[in-house]
């Protein structure tokens, strides 16, 4: 079975009154970058609201944290006892005056007020640091433009230590990806450009970083050595289609599947990690593909791009973003094979991420160019919209730090 929404199911007054509050803390952007159509968060940068209930998303009160382009964060999840610690990638070109290089924040947060405390920042080797993870013993930080992925150890107090080892990455496509893809989007594959650093712990507690990078149509494989604190880098890379920008991606629970998001051709492919072949690749878009509300790529791009990609924690569904098209792909997940049931329209531009609330209730769109995020409820095997949203300056990326029981 296959339906297209090209707008989000009729709303179900009421039905959002089951989720419970949670406290999630939202990055955005602060400063010019030439992609952007939103509103700067010229007050701070990250900030902290609860979720969930039967009400739009709510500021908790507690002033912003200013913080220069947080445009990732992620939990430290074996934070120290009775704390909460997040991580935040600074998509910077320059930092503390050295050129071509990020920053990588460690910050606090209080649950109970909302109140954010910037504990330190470290430098990363790499510039326009784009997504940061973390395994509790070390964290990850990728850098668009570096061509870098760095590893940084995560102290006894939850901070985050000086990068201890960095991994080069070098090869691209260039033209020849311009050509797969007729010319749309030219020059985007001109350098490597490592655009996420996922790492998946094993069940045997081991941590693997997978590093796709648009520019080579390539996912690198990193062992994590925590002796030797070293990234470990796996002989065979997962190639891609040529052209298809690979931007992030997620494993399975069982460790046997990939599944990387193609920002340049909006696909999805499946990938074996056994062989590290892909087995299955899928469109993300509904057959007919909206730009009209979206002048950046109606008008410059002149196609919908990919951003996110996230499972629902039972893995039953697999989610993906559309740029342009300004929609979530929602995909079924029978055999670990994503299929597409239904494309949900969001109502506003440039859904560069959004939030799976982790006890599986509800989703969250992030809106970069309109400024809010939209709420939809997670039910029967699809997403329902609520009619709640709230204004956030350019929300690009958001996680949870704490739940209601």
């Amino acid at each position: 079975f296959f339906c297209v929404s090209c707008s989000p199911p009729p709303r179900r007054n009421g039905r959002s009154s089951a989720m419970g509050r949670a406290m999630v803390v939202v990055g955005s952007y602060t400063h010019p970058a030439g992609h952007l159509q939103g509103t700067l968060d010229d007050k701070g940068g990250l900030q902290t609201f609860w979720v969930g209930g039967s009400v739009p998303p709510t500021p908790t009160g507690a002033p912003p944290l200013q913080l220069q382009n947080p445009t990732y964060i992620c939990t430290n999840p074996k934070a120290p006892e009775g704390r909460t610690i997040i991580y935040a990638a600074m998509e910077v070109e320059q930092f503390d005056g050295e050129s071509g290089c990020s920053g990588v924040a460690t910050v606090e947060v209080n649950t109970t007020t909302g109140e954010l405390s910037l504990l330190n920042v470290q430098k990363s080797p790499g510039h326009v640091a784009c997504h940061v993870s973390c395994d509790g013993s070390f964290a990850y930080v990728a850098a668009y433009m570096g061509g870098t992925v760095n590893m940084f150890p995560v102290l006894a107090d939850g901070t985050l230590g000086p990068c201890c080892d960095t991994a080069t990455v070098t090869a691209f496509n260039g033209k020849a990806g311009d050509e797969a893809r007729a010319g749309l989007d030219a020059g985007r594959q001109d350098g490597p450009h490592p655009h996420c650093a996922y790492v998946h712990v094993d069940v045997l507690g081991g941590s693997t970083v997978f590093v796709p990078d648009l520019g080579a149509d390539k996912v690198y494989l990193f062992k994590v050595d925590p002796s030797a604190k070293k990234l470990v880098p796996e002989a065979q890379s997962i190639e891609v289609a040529v052209g298809t920008g690979p931007r992030h991606c997620v494993v399975n629970s069982a460790g046997t599947r990939l599944y990387v998001i193609g920002e340049l051709t909006s696909t999805i492919d499946t990938i074996d990690l056994a062989t590290r072949q892909s087995i299955a690749r899928i469109s993300t878009l509904p057959p007919e593909v909206d730009l009209s509300n979206n002048a950046m790529f109606r008008d410059k791009i002149k196609q919908s791009e990919c951003a996110a990609i996230r499972l629902t924690p039972d893995g039953a569904l697999l989610l993906g973003s559309n740029r342009g098209d300004d929609s979530l792909v929602v995909c079924s997940m029978a055999g670990d094979m994503p299929q597409p049931i239904s494309h949900i329209r969001l109502g506003c531009r440039t859904p560069r991420d959004f939030f799976v609330d982790p006890q599986g209730k509800f989703v969250l769109g992030l809106s970069q160019d309109d400024n809010k995020a939209v709420m939809f409820a997670l039910e029967g095997g699809t997403l329902v919209q609520t009619g709640l949203e709230a204004p956030m300056p350019c929300p690009v990326t958001m996680v949870q730090v704490f739940a209601e029981a």
